[in-house]
């Protein structure tokens, strides 16, 4: 897509709404998150799991608290610098982790995974955030947003 891929595993680029992140040495994942879809890689060196993954996100204050409660990652880490990839359990779940952006307790989180765990994951976080005031949103809630 014409994108760099990030030298070093954890680290990602988000550039005209596509999310690159670099996983291990030999494998990155890229997320198409906003705009028009930018149809298939020039390369054929890649693999389609859309269809097999589930992609949730958490913004907005008390995010970082909520995901204490469901994972021994640490995102509060000021050595990450957003946007950057984690990878790991969340609520006993393998996920791919990106935090987008975190200012103070406010941040954006991005989860992907398994996607029939979709529901599952979605029940649980939201119980996870009750306390926060945790709702759900959707792609028109987020219509308006421009910087995710």
């Amino acid at each position: 897509f014409g994108l760099a891929v990030p030298a070093k595993p954890g680290q990602c680029v988000y550039e005209r709404g596509l999310l690159v992140n670099r996983m291990n040495r030999t494998q990155c994942a890229v997320w198409h998150l906003a705009g028009e879809h930018p149809g298939s890689p020039e390369q054929p060196a890649g693999t389609e799991t859309t269809d097999g993954l589930a992609l949730l996100a958490l913004t907005g204050q008390g995010t970082l608290s909520i995901m204490e409660h469901v994972t021994n990652l640490d995102l509060a880490d000021p050595a990450r610098t957003p946007p950057c990839l984690l990878q790991g359990p969340v609520l006993h779940v393998g996920c791919q982790v990106v935090l987008f952006s975190r200012d103070g307790s406010a941040a954006t989180v991005l989860l992907a995974f398994a996607r029939g765990y979709g529901q599952a994951m979605a029940a649980a976080l939201l119980q996870a955030g009750k306390d926060a005031g945790l709702s759900p949103g959707g792609e028109s809630d987020l219509a308006p947003v421009t910087n995710f």
